[in-house]
C-alpha cells in the first residue's frame, strides 16, 4: 500500500457535500404582483438564493468549485500519507523449512509462498529484505537482499527438506534482524497456533489438506548374522490405501523384496523383515503422489558400540564391586587384549599406540577418612549426575602436578586425570575400599555409568548408524591416527571436506539419504531419514492470511504527509470562485 490516511474518521465530514447540494436544489419562489409602471424594475432578472422550492441548478460552475473546496478540505483533514520512494522498507520474511511444504503434484505450497512473494515486492519501491529458513532451528537464508532477482535467486536455496519448523524461535530472530522498523511476513502452510496481537506480523498459509502415506518409522537392529528390520507406514487419510513396497540395494539397485501392503484409513502397519548382516545399505521405497518425500527410507547396518573392558585387580571385593557397576551399564563387552577400559589396582604400562584407557585404584598404605565437603570439577565428563552426599571417602595424600583433579577433599586428590599424547586417559581413584562407603552409595554406579559412557563417545565411527534427517551425526577417528580432515559424500553425490578438531567430526544432516565419511585411513557411513509424523500429515494443511500490518500506526516512518497538496487545491479552487463572483457582480 503505497497512500493511506492518517485519521480516516475525518471524512465523516463528506456529509457536507449533500448540503451543499440541498442549498442549490431548494430555492425561494416570489409571488406575482400588478404594478403600473416597470421604470423602477429596469434589471428584472430574478434572485436566486436559499429556499424551498426545488428548482434546476442555474449555476453548475461554482457549484463545483464549491464542492470540489469542501472535498479537499475533508481530504487534507483526513491526512493523507504518501509512501517515500526515498526510504526503504525492511522486509523480514520466515520461511517454513518443513517437508510438508512440497506437498502436491502440479504445485506446492512452497511454490505459492515464493510467487506470492515477488508479487508483494513488486512495484513495491525500495525494500530491504532478509530471508530466514524456520527448520528444526532458525537459519538466515539471505540479508539485505534489494531487488526482485536477488530474492527470486535466494528462493532457490530455499530447500524444504527439515523434519520440523520452529516459526516462534525464527520470528523471534527475524526481529532481532530487521529491528523495530521491521515489518514480519511468514509464509508457510499452517494456520497460527496463536491469535496474532502485533501488527508487524503477517502470516500467510498456502497448504491444502490432502491424504498421504508415509514412513513414520524404520529401524534395523541386531547383532548376529541376520538383522531385524521394522518399518511402519501411516495412512493419513480416511479411505484404505494399497500400494508395493520395494526393498532393495541402495549400492547396486538390486531388489531385495517386493510386497503389496494395504493400510486402512487413519491407521499405522508395522511391516517385519529380516536382512543378513552383512548387507550393505538398503533402501525401502513406495509410490504415493502426495508427497514423495517421505515416501523413501534407507537402511545401513546396525554396528553395536560396545566398550569392552579389561580387570586386573588383585583385591577379589574390589573387582567383584567393580565388575557389578560396570555390568550394570549394558554398554559393555570383555575383552583380555587391548580392552577399551583397564580397571586394575596395580601400575601397569600401557603401549603409547594402543587405544586403552585405564583406570586404577590406588589405596595407599596410610589413608585418612574425609566426609566432605568433597571439591568437584563439574566440567569433567565422570562427574555428572554425582552427589557424594553423606559419603565417607578414605584416600591418601598424593602428587597430581601434572595431572587434572576431578574431585578433591581439600588438598587431597581423590579421583584425578591424566591424558596422554596418544589421546588415552589414565584416571586415578585415591580409594581404600576397607574404609570407604563410596561403593555402597549410588554415586558408584554413577560414576561407572560415566566413564563407560564418555569411553563410548570415544570410540571410533559414527554415533549411529541410522539417524533422522537434520540431526547431528558425530564421527569419530581413532586419536592415534591425528586425522586433520575428512572428505563427506552427501546423499546428492557431492564431496565436500571438513576439519577435523580433536580427532572427531560433526555432519549436519540436511539432506536424506547415506552419507559417507573419509579419511586417508578409515571410512564411515550413515544413513539420514526423513522420519517426522507431524510433517507426513497434510490433513491439518490450510490456507488463508492471518495479522495485517497496521501501516499508519506501526509504520508512519515510511510515509511523508501530503496534507498541503489539497489545501493549496483549495485555495486556488476558492480564487476561482472569487473572481466568477466577481464577474457575475460586476454584470449586475
Amino acid at each position: 500500500m503505497n497512500g493511506l490516511f492518517a485519521s480516516p474518521f475525518a471524512f465523516i465530514a463528506l456529509a457536507s457535500l449533500p448540503v451543499l447540494a440541498a442549498i442549490y436544489l431548494f430555492r425561494n419562489r416570489f409571488q406575482s404582483h400588478e404594478v403600473s409602471s416597470l421604470m423602477f424594475w429596469e434589471d428584472r432578472t430574478r434572485v436566486s438564493s436559499g429556499g424551498l422550492q426545488l428548482e434546476k441548478i442555474k449555476t453548475p460552475l461554482l457549484f463545483l468549485i464549491e464542492l470540489l473546496v469542501l472535498l479537499m478540505l475533508v481530504v487534507a483533514a483526513a491526512g493523507p500519507l504518501l509512501r517515500s520512494s526515498r526510504d526503504t522498507r525492511v522486509l523480514a520474511v520466515v520461511l517454513d523449512d518443513s517437508f510438508s511444504m512440497l506437498a502436491g503434484q502440479d504445485e506446492t505450497a512452497r511454490d505459492r509462498a515464493a510467487e506470492s512473494l515477488q508479487e508483494l515486492l513488486t512495484g513495491s519501491g525500495r525494500f530491504r529484505v532478509t530471508l530466514i529458513t524456520a527448520g528444526r532451528e532458525p537459519q538466515v537464508l539471505a540479508n539485505s537482499l534489494s531487488s526482485i532477482s536477488q530474492v527470486r535467486d535466494s528462493l532457490d536455496d530455499w530447500q524444504c527438506y527439515s523434519t520440523a519448523s520452529d516459526i516462534p524461535a525464527a520470528l523471534a530472530l527475524a526481529s532481532e534482524l530487521g529491528g523495530k522498523t521491521a515489518r514480519l511476513l511468514v509464509l508457510t502452510d499452517q494456520p497460527p497456533k496463536e491469535e496474532l496481537q502485533d501488527g508487524t506480523v503477517e502470516w500467510r498459509a498456502f497448504g491444502r489438506g490432502m491424504g498421504n502415506l508415509a514412513f513414520v518409522t524404520a529401524v534395523r537392529d541386531g547383532d548376529g548374522e541376520e538383522q531385524k528390520c521394522m518399518l511402519t507406514v501411516a495412512n493419513y487419510s480416511a479411505v484404505s490405501r494399497t500400494f508395493d513396497l520395494q526393498i532393495e540395494s541402495t549400492d547396486t539397485g538390486e531388489s531385495l523384496l517386493s510386497r503389496e501392503v494395504t493400510v486402512q484409513g487413519g491407521v499405522r502397519k508395522r511391516i517385519r523383515f529380516s536382512l543378513d548382516a552383512s548387507l550393505g545399505p538398503v533402501r525401502a521405497l513406495f509410490d504415493d503422489g502426495a508427497l514423495d518425500f517421505d515416501n523413501e527410507a534407507h537402511l545401513l547396518p546396525a554396528v553395536e558400540r560396545m566398550v569392552s573392558v579389561g580387570y586386573r585387580i588383585e583385591n577379589e571385593d574390589l573387582e567383584q564391586m567393580t565388575a557389578k557397576a560396570v555390568d550394570s551399564t549394558a554398554m559393555t563387552s570383555s575383552a583380555e587384549i587391548n580392552p577399551a577400559i583397564l580397571f586394575t589396582d596395580s601400575q601397569v604400562q600401557v603401549d603409547q599406540l594402543q587405544d586403552t584407557w585405564v583406570m586404577r585404584f590406588a589405596a595407599g598404605e596410610d589413608p585418612n577418612a574425609y566426609v566432605g565437603p568433597f571439591v568437584v570439577n563439574r566440567a569433567h565428563p565422570l562427574t555428572e549426575g554425582l552427589s557424594l552426599d553423606g559419603v565417607i571417602w578414605a584416600g591418601q595424600d598424593a602428587d597430581i602436578a601434572l595431572d587434572t583433579p576431578v574431585i578433591t577433599a581439600g588438598n587431597v586428590p581423590l579421583v584425578y586425570d591424566k591424558q596422554l599424547t596418544a589421546g588415552q586417559h589414565h584416571i586415578t581413584i585415591n580409594l581404600n575400599p576397607e574404609m570407604s562407603t563410596l561403593a555402597q552409595s549410588p554415586d558408584w554406579p554413577v560414576l561407572f555409568w560415566n566413564l563407560i559412557n564418555w569411553r563410548k563417545d570415544q570410540l571410533p565411527g559414527p554415533e549411529r548408524t541410522n539417524t533422522g534427517l537434520g540431526y547431528e551425526v558425530a564421527v569419530t577417528f581413532p586419536f592415534a591416527e591425528n586425522v586433520e580432515a575428512a572428505n563427506v559424500t552427501l546423499p546428492d553425490d557431492s564431496v565436500q571436506q571438513f576439519p577435523v578438531a580433536e580427532n572427531r567430526l560433526s555432519v549436519q544432516t540436511r539432506l536424506p539419504g547415506v552419507y559417507r565419511v573419509e579419511s586417508d585411513l578409515r571410512s564411515y557411513a550413515f544413513a539420514a531419514n526423513p522420519i517426522s509424523p507431524a510433517e507426513s500429515d497434510l490433513s491439518t494443511l490450510a490456507e488463508g492470511v492471518w495479522g495485517k500490518w497496521q501501516d499508519a500506526e506501526k509504520f508512519w516512518w515510511e510515509y511523508r504527509s501530503i496534507d498541503w497538496l489539497p489545501l493549496i487545491i483549495a485555495l486556488v479552487l476558492l480564487s476561482i470562485h472569487r473572481i466568477l463572483t466577481s464577474r457575475s457582480s460586476a454584470r449586475t
